[in-house]
């Protein structure tokens, strides 16, 4: 299994940014590329550069990492929203409590939004850490979110 493809100066900073919670616009832009097209043309630029298996691969790398030195995981999570859902409780707030269950039974797989998937490359032609990454982002594993995974993108569907 060979190393991912390394990042270019620009695509590094563009993790930097993605990672830091900036926007795919936002991150573009700050990551020092070309801004001199329409909106449409920026998103649709960020959104490709976004993708590319082994940006996607580093911004995941860097997000589970960041949430490894913050001590950030299922378990931290959970307990949470299980407090916030007992405080709302204790204090009789019933939409908190709903959005509190709610939000602990996304967490732990129970409640799952529907959503289109889009697959940009073929799943034959993928690298093995790719194909695990994809399937942790889909299934809202660690170091993965919906859609984080490089090759898919997870769109609530209307």
């Amino acid at each position: 299994m060979s190393d991912p493809k390394p990042l270019n100066p620009r695509e590094q900073r563009f993790v930097q940014e993605i990672a830091a919670g900036s926007s795919e616009t936002e991150a573009y832009a700050r990551a020092g590329f070309s801004t001199a097209g329409n909106e449409a043309t920026i998103r649709k630029e960020a959104s490709r550069i976004r993708h590319r298996p082994h940006v996607a691969a580093a911004i995941i790398d860097l997000q589970g990492r960041h949430a490894e030195r913050c001590e950030i995981n299922l378990g931290f999570v959970s307990d949470g929203l299980r407090d916030a859902w007992l405080r709302a409780k204790a204090d009789n707030q019933i939409k908190h409590e709903i959005v509190a269950l709610n939000s602990l039974a996304k967490l732990h797989g129970l409640i799952i939004d529907k959503a289109d998937l889009t697959v940009r490359t073929a799943l034959d032609d993928m690298k093995t850490d790719d194909l695990l990454r994809l399937s942790a982002a889909l299934a809202g594993g660690p170091g993965g979110t919906e859609g984080a995974g490089g090759a898919a993108t997870g769109k609530p569907k209307a």
